[in-house]
């Protein structure tokens, strides 16, 4: 999926990509759109323009991948801040770092079967740039 996108990207001259998916048969691209915007393509989520549209913002701010997810609370500790999301950026910290460790997983269960997605934890005390 992820080679199919690229020369989707190649051949329409697109600096950025968002799709709807979800309800058919093929697997959703969550692993594909981490490679994309560690690549420094912004790639949005479920065809969601106005994220695609900040994220894009944020990528010529920043010089750095962006991610979209929800925010949230530790139910235990309201103290920590939880982003929830399937399409985390290894390379956080910017396009010519090391990406950081990550563990595949099944996305949703059952819900998208054959889809993956990476699970990365972020640093305690990492500085955020918050967009809404």
């Amino acid at each position: 999926m992820y080679l199919a996108i690229k020369d989707l990207l190649q051949e329409r001259r697109a600096d950025a990509m968002t799709m709807a998916y979800g309800d058919g048969p093929l697997p959703v691209p969550r692993f594909a759109y981490t490679n994309l915007r560690d690549e420094g393509v912004p790639a949005g989520r479920e065809a969601d323009i106005l994220s695609l549209l900040m994220m894009t913002i944020l990528h010529y701010l920043t010089g750095k991948p962006a991610l979209m997810g929800g925010i949230g609370a530790e139910p235990d500790d309201d103290t920590i801040l939880t982003i929830s999301h399937c399409v985390r950026p290894w390379k956080m910290a910017g396009y010519k770092t090391a990406p950081v460790p990550y563990a595949l997983r099944n996305y949703h269960g059952e819900k998208f079967t054959g889809s993956l997605t990476a699970y990365v934890e972020m640093k305690v005390s990492r500085r955020l740039l918050f967009a809404a």
